[in-house]
């Protein structure tokens, strides 16, 4: 069930309204702006849902009441030319021959790159980018020119009637893995279990494999998800998650989805529900520590 849909992307921020199914082809920009056929859950929004608010979603959603694009980033750029020298897809890349940004020459090339919809990058940055993408390319598991890149996929979960979406880095239908790159700066921090939780890799993986199952039947039960972990200078390592963290990752994305179907249908996202502020057993502890030294200094009026 895949859709090569290159062609329905169109340019210029055309809105692009996608059926369900595997679609390669498709813009960072036409994905993050949601092409489904009504406002769609994707992982990142089940995380704000979960730790923050439904109404912290609707407020981050570009479909609901997200307001601006986001702004261009050195971060941001740095991911878009690492997945366009790694996969082949993505915003053109422009050299600029120049120290830096400060010339006027140098300026007006990345605002010229800009205006185009490219991604104006110094010469020597480059390089240095160039070489990181092909340590990532010799050191990926498996051949990346056996995967699908870049692959959007959408599904309608039917029996909550809410449209889903994810951007898979790597498909490689031979051995049915989702690969996803990480770059860290080390290694064993970043694939630890407890980094996975904090930044909903577990949602993730479970977001990501539920979508390819629904979207391809028979693979039901046989998908797999393994985060590719790159440290600059370190051999990278392909872990699997165990059967404990992609569980909790799958309780969390039902229940994500469950969220938005209620306020999507409802059309009411309430905010944050605190009703009562306790004192953390770490302060209560350490306040009678004080309290305590304070009497062995010979303040013995200053009782509990």
């Amino acid at each position: 069930m895949r859709v090569r849909t290159g062609d329905l992307a169109g340019s210029g921020g055309v809105a692009v309204k996608l059926p369900a199914g595997l679609h390669l082809g498709i813009s960072h920009d036409d994905y993050h702006a949601d092409p489904c056929e009504r406002p769609s859950l994707s992982s990142h929004m089940a995380g704000i849902i979960l730790e923050s608010s439904p109404q912290h979603a609707w407020r981050a959603h570009p479909r609901l009441g997200a307001k601006a694009k986001s702004k261009d980033s050195d971060a941001k750029d740095a991911g878009s030319i690492r997945h366009k020298l790694i996969y082949g897809v993505g915003p053109d890349i422009v050299e600029v021959e120049a120290d830096d940004w400060k010339t006027k020459s140098a300026q007006t090339e990345r605002i010229e790159a800009r205006a185009r919809g490219a991604i104006p990058v110094l010469a020597r940055k480059l390089r240095e980018a160039e070489s990181e993408a092909a340590v990532i390319i010799d050191g990926f598991p498996v051949p990346l020119n056996e995967c699908d890149c870049e692959l959007t996929v959408i599904w309608l979960d039917a029996e909550l009637d809410i449209w889903c979406r994810a951007r898979v880095d790597s498909w490689h239908s031979p051995t049915a893995t989702i690969y996803d790159l990480k770059t860290c700066e080390n290694v064993i921090a970043a694939a630890s279990g407890s980094v996975c939780i904090k930044y909903g890799y577990d949602i993730q993986a479970a977001a990501y494999i539920e979508g390819i199952e629904t979207c391809l039947p028979s693979l039901a039960g046989r998908a797999q998800f393994r985060f590719h972990f790159v440290e600059p200078g370190i051999t990278p390592c392909s872990p699997e998650l165990s059967g404990e963290l992609l569980e909790l990752g799958r309780r969390k994305w039902k229940r994500a989805k469950e969220l938005w179907a209620q306020c999507l249908h409802s059309d009411k996202w309430p905010g944050p529900q605190i009703a009562r502020i306790e004192a953390p057993p770490w302060a209560i502890a350490q306040d009678m520590e004080q309290q305590l030294k304070q009497i062995e200094g010979g303040s013995s009026d200053v009782g509990f």
